[in-house]
């Protein structure tokens, strides 16, 4: 009798799970345009000023200042159901620990909420492939609350709209290319419960 019980809770709260990874997860969007310019919906084109060295003004040969090599990674969250506790973002380059240990992230950082809303930015980032992970941690206890099940019971959100079959999304699902720009990331959390 218990058995079937379990199967039957088991059954009811598949579509529950699947839900988890699918509506509300947002799909990475890299912008070029400076985000006052992207604010106000229009396009901006920036030029950089190198300075003007001894040796320009000599006649002398300049060779032109190197292209940056790394930009910033900057995520906004939305969808957040309450201003209680941080949201934690967690930065990964390699599948391991993903979506859930931020341990084993490259950079994790916590933001307060504000209007049902955080913002981070990961300063620095060299190019490459990464991917973005969220948890909207309700009790501030720096960890994914679960129910018996191990479903979340907090919000949680991923990069790329990922879709996991009967667990988290995989990183391969959830990666995105980040250049020597800079990175803009809006991403919603997901709530089960």
């Amino acid at each position: 009798m218990r058995i079937q019980a379990a199967r039957f809770i088991l059954v009811l709260l598949m579509p529950l799970a699947m839900f988890w990874f699918r509506g509300g997860i947002a799909r990475a969007e890299e912008s070029p345009v400076p985000a006052a310019a992207a604010a106000e919906g229009g396009t901006a084109t920036a030029a950089v000023a190198a300075p003007v060295s001894p040796t320009a003004s000599a006649g002398l040969e300049e060779t032109p200042a190197p292209e940056p090599t790394a930009g910033d990674i900057s995520v906004i969250v939305t969808g957040l159901r309450s201003e209680r506790g941080v949201v934690r973002v967690s930065l990964y380059a390699s599948p391991e620990g993903f979506p859930n240990d931020a341990t084993k992230s490259l950079v994790s950082l916590q933001a307060g909420i504000v209007g049902g809303q955080a913002r981070v930015v990961f300063r620095g980032v060299e190019p490459g492939t990464y991917a973005v992970s969220v948890l909207h941690d309700e009790n501030n206890n720096r960890k994914l609350d679960t129910n018996f099940l191990g479903m979340p019971t907090e919000g949680v959100g991923s990069t790329n709209r990922a879709q996991g079959r009967l667990g988290p999304p995989r990183y391969e699902d959830s990666t995105f290319e980040h250049g020597n720009q800079n990175t803009h990331l809006k991403l919603s959390v997901t709530y089960l419960f």
